[in-house]
């Protein structure tokens, strides 16, 4: 929507487990529909507080993934748990950015679960966030 209305200029996307599809049909949705912290039960749940009705997750404000051209968007780090329902959508998107011509890094952290990176006790956790920074700071770098 920033690049469409011409505003705010973004320079980075740093997404974090990112949901960028409103469906429960992937790889990853299948594998991890009742494990862990964050369920399909769980998304169905949060979807339904968000859209106002289910045909609005057809639209590409709240479906990145549908959207027709992600051309002229920010670089990206897309950083996804392992072990996780979201992980197909982080990992979609990635691709789409990429075939866009968008910079990307897509980062998978096997055997992680959703919000991993906010356990600082994990050696992952602690490797992820060290990757976030790095990539914050050098969109922040070459900026300025």
């Amino acid at each position: 929507m920033a690049r469409d209305r011409g505003e705010p200029s973004l320079i980075y996307q740093l997404l974090l487990d990112p949901v960028t599809q409103y469906g429960f049909d992937t790889e990853s949705y299948r594998k991890h529909a009742n494990d862990f912290l964050v369920t399909t039960e769980d998304m169905v749940w949060h979807w339904n507080q968000y859209l106002p009705s289910p045909a609005e997750g057809k639209n590409p404000y709240a479906s990145p993934l549908l959207a027709e051209d992600l051309s002229d968007l920010p670089p990206a780090l897309i950083m996804s748990a392992g072990c996780d329902v979201l992980r197909d959508d982080g990992k979609g998107y990635s691709d789409r950015l990429r075939d866009a011509g968008v910079p990307v890094k897509f980062s998978i952290y096997e055997g992680t679960i959703h919000a991993f990176i906010r356990t600082k006790s994990l050696s992952q956790s602690r490797s992820a966030l060290a990757e976030a920074v790095a990539g914050l700071r050098a969109a922040f770098l070459i900026n300025n």
